[in-house]
């Protein structure tokens, strides 16, 4: 059976797996992006206008790649504990009646699992907005807008972060702005003196140093590369928002 166009197409949806924490934060996060995560039933779905994909299903199937490592990008900024989600590899059309408008081999559904809840505080009895509605708009924007913010984002989507990518984001966000980023007090001078220090030191971390052996004294106490990820991405996430704002 071949594809078929039924009616105009406005939008693909493109159904995303993974663990339901991992996901279920996504249709707040993308509230007010250029594009959006929404649960259907019980599945999650990249959710891409032709505005900004295309009409073309080919061109389309082509962009979901790069919008799903922004949504791991973001999930890993947004979300601690996170772990990727994936596409499921299918992409389907849409008219504006929420009509399926192409014709495309269905594959087995992933069952869902449990919903995992989210407390909004309260102070002085009042209801606080979630903080979650939005979250990634800053950051969408800002990959829309600058090239490394894309990159940024792409290369956050990465599920181990070696010590030269956690340098490469560090010289990302250095590079694109004219302040200083201690002076803007995303990270700390003592901080970011001994990731460069670890980050570059051959004697500290070996092989997986930027440099090879140096005639360098190596910092006394090695930053472990879970804290330097935390603060990479940190620094990340403040470049971000300030560059989609």
């Amino acid at each position: 059976m071949s594809d078929e166009i039924e009616s105009r197409i406005v939008e693909w949806r493109a159904k995303l797996l993974g663990e339901p924490m991992d996901l279920e934060d996504f249709p707040l996060w993308t509230d007010g992006c250029s594009f959006s995560v929404r649960k259907i039933g019980e599945d999650f779905f990249l959710c891409l206008p032709t505005s900004l994909a295309g009409e073309d299903r080919k061109i389309a199937t082509r962009a979901v790649p790069m919008y799903v490592d922004w949504l791991n990008g973001i999930g890993s900024l947004l979300f601690g504990a996170y772990e990727a989600v994936r596409w499921d590899g299918m992409l389907k059309g849409y008219d504006d009646q929420g009509n399926e408008a192409v014709i495309s081999l269905r594959l087995t559904p992933v069952s869902a699992r449990l919903k995992v809840g989210y407390l909004i505080a309260r102070t002085d009895g009042v209801l606080r907005p979630d903080p979650r509605i939005g979250a990634a708009k800053d950051l969408v924007r800002a990959a829309e807008r600058k090239e490394n913010g894309a990159r940024a984002l792409a290369l956050l989507a990465q599920i181990e972060l070696t010590w030269p990518q956690l340098f490469v984001l560090y010289e990302i966000v250095k590079g694109s702005i004219s302040d200083d980023v201690v002076a803007k007090g995303w990270i700390s001078k003592n901080d970011l003196r001994d990731f460069k220090r670890t980050c570059g030191s051959y004697e500290a971390i070996g092989i997986h140093a930027r440099h090879g052996p140096q005639h360098q004294t190596p910092p006394e106490v090695p930053m472990e590369r879970a804290v330097a990820i935390q603060l990479i991405r940190r620094l990340t996430l403040h470049w971000l928002v300030y560059e989609g704002q």
